[in-house]
């Protein structure tokens, strides 16, 4: 091995040392495609895997799609693995079959396919699987997705390491590592595929990227390599700073809701996309989906309206007052229970209703919104659902329905529904966090008192909502 190769291996060994890649793990699995970047990698990991304490295994995924050429490449990494003594896994998979069955490009089902296979992997022997990206690939990923329009996070390119995928020589250029198997005499398989100039990423590869090292001068590339380094550390700061930022205005999530602080959810377009970023997988919604022109549309329909909005992928936004709510599901109370002395109706996501008698109060009215001191009579208490056309007598005022209550007490849409109405025999006597009827308020001349509390996550968000919905908001001074 001479020098400029040495060099190479320490550039590798120093790189995964910094970025503390293996992590302690004590498998690795390098993914081999008989390409010159995963067999350079799989000699680097070989060298390096005494120094770092691991065991070196392979894979390699026959993907079905270039014919013989295809098996001659799984035969050569059989053949190389058998050779450096290193366990092989091989896995052969009709990916255009697989890729007409789910209806995907062939691209994407391959990719698919990998991602399965190499989680498969990292399970199967408690591993990290690394893969032979380079500075190249970082480079052309960077000016493919710049080209696609992406945000920070796409121009960032490819992470070091991303769940059980690493990318250990992802420092290196393609040029040094053929030139160093050159040296060492190691053969690789080359893919006719890659000169396919029917792939963006190849037209990129063979006449953009050449265009601008022609035009540009040979650093340029290594310009954009690092910009990919200060874009990713960008990201990183910004994705700590957001987490802060987002907390402070997520006021609470229950029932598969969210809510925000409006004014600061809804700050500007890219604090609102970070906002759906990060609620969307939490209510089971994938990023699939995400777009820079999606999160726009979305977040100027916001601002100018307080209907609901669809995202996608089932989820939608809607905002009153200085409350964002995203959601998969409007919530509904739909159970009818008996509130026992002593005990508590469980309504599932929704809470528990708890009833306790005490003496009279010498405060009738309680502080908490989610107590409630009212005049018993002993019959049963019980929570129902609503139903249309029901009735409601509020403190101090006309019958009215329960309907229209709950919207002149500013009550959010999505929670309208969601209300326990508990009852005390026949009549409705507590719309629970939000007040109690006329009849029942404490007076010199009751004799018994019941206590009713509405507990749990759902109530808590329930008040925080009202409380935030009743406030103004100003969307275009908060832009501004």
């Amino acid at each position: 091995m001479s020098s400029e190769e040495k060099k190479l291996l320490d550039e590798v060994e120093d790189f995964c040392r910094k970025k503390d890649l293996f992590d302690g793990y004590k498998v690795i699995v390098a993914a081999v495609s008989g390409g010159g970047d995963s067999v350079f990698m799989l000699w680097a990991l070989r060298r390096l895997a005494r120094k770092f304490g691991f065991m070196l295994r392979a894979v390699h995924i026959n993907h079905m799609i270039r014919g013989d050429d295809a098996n001659q490449d799984e035969l050569f990494v059989r053949k190389l693995c058998r050779t450096w003594r290193i366990p092989l896994d091989v896995f052969t998979i009709d990916v255009p079959k697989k890729a007409e069955t789910l209806r995907l490009g062939i691209e994407e089902a391959a990719r698919l396919v990998r991602r399965e296979i190499f989680e498969e992997q990292a399970y199967k022997y408690g591993a990290l699987v690394a893969l032979a990206h380079t500075a190249d690939d970082q480079v052309e990923t960077f000016v493919f997705n710049l080209l696609r329009g992406s945000g920070i996070r796409g121009l960032a390119g490819m992470k070091v390491r991303t769940g059980v995928v690493i990318r250990p020589i992802m420092v290196l250029w393609r040029e040094d590592i053929r030139r160093a198997l050159i040296k060492l005499e190691i053969p690789w398989r080359e893919d006719y595929s890659n000169w396919d100039m029917r792939y963006t990423r190849n037209r990129i590869r063979h006449r953009l990227i050449p265009f601008i090292i022609e035009n540009f001068g040979k650093d340029s590339v290594k310009h954009i390599f690092r910009a990919t380094e200060m874009l990713d550390f960008t990201r990183r700061a910004l994705e700590r700073a957001f987490a802060r930022y987002i907390n402070e205005a997520l006021l609470g999530e229950a029932c598969g809701v969210m809510a925000f602080k409006a004014s600061l959810a809804l700050s500007d377009e890219f604090t609102f996309g970070e906002v759906l970023r990060q609620s969307l997988p939490r209510l089971g919604v994938g990023l699939k989906g995400f777009s820079i022109e999606r999160v726009s549309h979305v977040f100027w329909r916001i601002i100018s309206s307080k209907r609901e909005y669809p995202i996608y992928g089932g989820a939608f936004a809607m905002r009153e007052g200085n409350c964002l709510f995203i959601a998969k599901t409007k919530v509904y109370q739909l159970k009818t229970a008996e509130v026992p002395i002593g005990g508590f109706a469980d309504l599932g996501c929704i809470g528990r209703v708890s009833a306790t008698t005490i003496p009279l109060p010498d405060e009738p009215k309680s502080d908490n919104p989610l107590v409630a001191t009212i005049a018993y009579d002993g019959s049963p208490i019980y929570v129902a659902p609503h139903t249309p056309g029901l009735l409601f007598h509020p403190l101090g005022g006309s019958t009215m329905k329960v309907s229209s209550f709950v919207k002149s007490r500013g009550v959010p849409l999505i929670f309208r529904r969601a209300v326990p109405l508990i009852f005390i025999g026949e009549r409705l006597a507590w719309v629970a966090g939000v007040e109690i009827a006329e009849p029942f308020k404490l007076t010199s001349r009751t004799k018994n008192v019941v206590k009713l509390e509405w507990n749990g996550l759902f109530p808590e968000l329930f008040l925080k909502a009202l409380t935030e919905a009743k406030k103004e908001f100003n969307p275009y001074k908060s832009i501004g």
